[in-house]
């Protein structure tokens, strides 16, 4: 006759002797498999990731721009999704718009990207950049994660002047931050001038159409 099994965290005697966790305390009793194992690396490796970018971290775009998984790209678009919904929350959009002006957000930031694509490869044509439209695509939709913190905006106790500051901060850190994944996509040797300007100018009209308009 099998005996039941005992955790050996609680003491609690288990009913099931087959059984892979304490119904009392929820202790695990098997170890996790290696796909279990490398899909939690996978994700912890994109949160590192993205606090990277928002720590304005250069290096990272190159790991970006070479990871071209699939779940990269899942992720990316996630990013993308995200700061857009919380765009919209942070300018108090009514519920009943917001999925309507998501998408309009997305497809405006995806024509942003183009412009920036097509400018770049116009300006630095002599450098031998090569870039590559889907990895820009990957490095500029993570480049956005600043935008997630214009959901702060939604907040009743900030004022006007506030929301204004929050908006021009979040903006000017995204800004940075696709002015380096620019650097890395057309393989400039540094950051200069130039690359802050196109993201800057290229992103100009959206502003004022969005915030001002």
């Amino acid at each position: 006759m099998k005996q039941n099994k005992v955790c050996r965290q609680c003491k609690s005697l288990l009913p099931n002797p087959k059984a892979n966790y304490c119904w009392n305390c929820g202790n695990e009793f098997h170890a996790k498999t290696a796909s279990e194992l490398q899909e939690q690396n996978v994700l912890r490796n994109y949160v590192f990731i993205i606090i990277r970018i928002l720590r304005l971290d250069e290096t990272v775009y190159s790991e970006i721009k070479s990871d071209r998984s699939k779940k990269a790209y899942v992720v990316a678009f996630a990013i993308l999704l995200l700061s857009a919904t919380a765009a919209m929350i942070g300018f108090s959009i009514p519920t009943v718009e917001l999925p309507f002006r998501i998408i309009y957000r997305i497809v405006a930031w995806f024509t942003w990207f183009f412009l920036i694509f097509i400018l770049g490869i116009i300006m630095f044509r002599d450098n031998k950049s090569n870039p590559n439209w889907f990895d820009w695509i990957r490095v500029g939709s993570m480049a956005s994660s600043p935008k997630i913190f214009y959901a702060i905006g939604s907040l009743p106790i900030l004022g006007e002047g506030v929301n204004l500051g929050l908006f021009l901060l979040v903006t000017m850190w995204q800004v940075l931050a696709m002015t380096q994944g620019v650097k890395i996509i057309f393989n400039r040797t540094r950051t200069s001038f130039t690359e802050f300007l196109l993201v800057l100018l290229t992103l100009t009209p959206w502003i004022v159409i969005e915030r001002f308009l």
